[in-house]
């Protein structure tokens, strides 16, 4: 009877232990996924020469347009879905480097008349980027702000996509479509 006993507390003893690996193990990987897009680890190692090579190294399809800042870039592109998207890279003295979508944040602001403005604010830098569409059925548009940005626009059917860098963002901002 005491072998018994012995068996199923054995037994316990390592489902127990199976299950405090299993959880080290688990928080292991979720930390280093963490860590990995916080700061992937290429940056400590590969200087890029320029945002192209961020892109060709990061993702596939056909860039459009690379805006640029003070201390990083907006890189639009064309993706394999013939889908419009961004990344960024970041600069530093030795070159370009990733940056993952945990090292900016992303601000929306208030839709108007069928206008959606996105803010992107890079960590560690002052650099804004804005992405935003807009309905608008002709070729004829212009967009201005109070920052003077000069627009990096594509025309997709009925939709405008339009993309910049705002010099000196302050958290106020105002887009004129056609001078309204």
């Amino acid at each position: 009877m005491f072998k018994k006993h012995k068996t199923i507390r054995s037994r316990n003893t390592k489902i127990h232990n199976f299950m405090k690996y299993f959880i080290i193990l688990w928080v292991a990987e979720s930390l280093l996924y963490i860590l990995l897009n916080v700061c992937p680890f290429e940056n400590l190692f590969i200087d890029f020469s320029s945002p192209e090579d961020v892109f060709k190294y990061t993702t596939t399809g056909d860039i459009d347009k690379v805006l640029y800042g003070d201390n990083s870039c907006m890189i639009i592109y064309t993706d394999n879905d013939n889908s419009k998207d961004i990344m960024f890279a970041r600069k530093d003295d030795n070159g370009y480097k990733i940056v993952t979508y945990l090292q900016y944040s992303k601000e929306s602001l208030i839709p108007r008349k069928h206008c959606f403005t996105y803010m992107y604010k890079l960590n560690q830098t002052e650099d804004t980027y804005c992405y935003g569409h807009l309905i608008h059925d002709t070729n004829d548009i212009d967009l201005s702000d109070n920052y003077d940005t000069e627009y990096c626009v594509f025309h997709i059917d009925d939709k405008v996509y339009y993309y910049g860098y705002l010099k000196n963002y302050n958290g106020n901002y105002s887009l004129y479509v056609n001078s309204n």
